[in-house]
């Protein structure tokens, strides 16, 4: 990330060049990372880039030139193609997989209005499959109480997330580890948005969910002044879990589309 630790340490243990970004003057990042400013040798990424995704298909690019190769077709999410006629996924049930947890407890989403999203997907004829760790099972459990058990709880290794993950058709989470890892294996994802700058870390084939709840601070990236005051949070608290569905319906509805036609074609 161009953190002054991480080059550091890489300047002692790396025997090559060591590639980091360097965030310009005005990216939302130049401020974030700890002696960005400093950087000599770092690949610089222009304040115009917002994306995350994009801005490391720059950096990435430019290295792999470096190394004499082409990096014109670097990509860091896969979109899954149309369901294939007789596959797994048509006319079947769809899974929709839950991650309401991140490192910071104080940037995640109510866990009452998770349970209630929950209930709507149930509601609708879809599955529900919560993505949690051990330390925060409990919580994943509330979950699965308030809505009669119908969820399904998965609990996996770090290693084992991912195969996890393909088996869901639609994944709605925070900006957390879970959402970018389901737009890597090519599931959509429903992101819902934090105290950054909205579509900065969002996956390229993803759909965001944002309001900076009135807050005159949005967005902190992350340093919040309101903890512990009356409008904590403001800016995720206000999300409602219409907006959250809304936006799960205009995936599905899109696959649902995509669906019918290849099925009309494989009738001809």
């Amino acid at each position: 990330m161009g953190d002054f630790r991480e080059v550091l340490l890489c300047n002692i243990v790396c025997n090559g060049r060591h590639y980091t970004p360097s965030w310009a003057p005005g990216h939302p990042m130049a401020d974030m990372v700890r002696g960005n400013r400093f950087l000599i040798n770092g690949v610089k990424v222009p304040a115009g880039v917002g994306s995350i995704y994009t801005a490391y298909r720059l950096f990435s690019k430019e290295i792999v030139d470096e190394l004499g190769g082409q990096g014109d077709e670097i990509r860091f999410s896969s979109v899954k193609s149309c369901p294939k006629p007789g596959g797994k996924q048509i006319n079947s049930q769809i899974i929709v997989g839950l991650h309401p947890f991140t490192s910071l407890k104080w940037r995640e989403w109510p866990l009452a209005r998770w349970c209630q999203l929950a209930e709507h997907i149930i509601a609708s004829g879809w599955r529900v499959c919560i993505f949690t760790s051990a330390d925060r099972q409990v919580e994943a459990e509330e979950i699965r109480f308030r809505n009669g058990g119908a969820p399904a709880l998965v609990c996996v290794p770090f290693w084992k997330l991912g195969n996890e993950i393909e088996k869901v058709q639609l994944f709605v989470g925070m900006d957390s580890l879970g959402v970018h890892l389901a737009s890597l294996k090519g599931v959509k994802t429903v992101m819902i948005n934090g105290p950054t700058v909205p579509n900065m870390w969002l996956p390229e084939d993803g759909v965001g969910v944002w309001n900076s709840g009135g807050c005159d601070k949005y967005p902190c990236m992350n340093t919040p002044s309101c903890l512990g005051k009356k409008d904590e949070v403001a800016c995720i608290r206000v999300i409602s879990v219409d907006e959250v569905f809304a936006k799960m319906k205009e995936i599905l509805n899109v696959r649902a589309t995509q669906e019918r036609v290849i099925l009309d074609q494989t009738a001809r």
